[in-house]
């Protein structure tokens, strides 16, 4: 999300992330998602990955996070990707 920020033409220092994602935006968080190419997070700041009770990523539950996301946008909402740390 940092280097989509920054795509989108913001400078300095990426402490609070504010990004409207668009329908293109979400289709390249779902091929990076399905291509498994996101970075690991750890830490207090960064939360964990999603994992489901066998201690697989759950990729399922962020790819319905892009389902739900894309019918908002579809219908005029804006999807805001927001973190700060």
């Amino acid at each position: 999300m940092e280097n989509l920020w920054r795509e989108k033409g913001e400078e300095g220092n990426a402490e609070s992330l504010d990004i409207d994602l668009t329908l293109e935006d979400l289709d390249e968080l779902e091929k990076a998602i399905t291509e498994k190419v996101l970075p690991e997070t750890t830490g207090f700041f960064f939360g964990i990955d999603s994992y489901n009770e066998y201690g697989k990523l759950d990729l399922d539950y962020d790819l319905d996070f892009i389902v739900k996301a894309r019918k908002r946008v579809n219908n005029g909402e804006t999807v805001c990707y927001s973190c700060w740390w």
